[in-house]
């Protein structure tokens, strides 16, 4: 269920390694979009197979860019996607 309240309102949150607090951040509005929310899930996986160093060096500026380019497109066929999926290290 996504959040109810706070700063990740309508975000659900998905722990991903719970000893470096990482977590995916996905907006509840990705709903509105399933086909772009599924490519860019797909593409997560593809990246869990990398190693962390290459993630964070490499991989994430191209995983942010290809995020934004999925929704943007999504925003400008008319959806209303208030942010883009995030993996963030967080205290939530």
């Amino acid at each position: 269920m996504p959040e109810e309240s706070g700063a990740h309102k309508d975000t659900l949150i998905v722990p991903v390694d719970y000893e470096r607090d990482e977590k995916f951040l996905i907006p509840a509005t990705a709903a509105q979009s399933p086909s772009a929310f599924n490519e860019v899930i797909d593409l997560m996986n593809d990246y869990a197979n990398y190693p962390v160093e290459s993630i964070n060096v490499e991989l994430r500026q191209v995983f942010i860019g290809i995020v934004k380019d999925r929704f943007g497109a999504a925003i400008r066929a008319g959806r209303d996607l208030a942010s883009p999926i995030g993996v963030t290290t967080c205290n939530c």
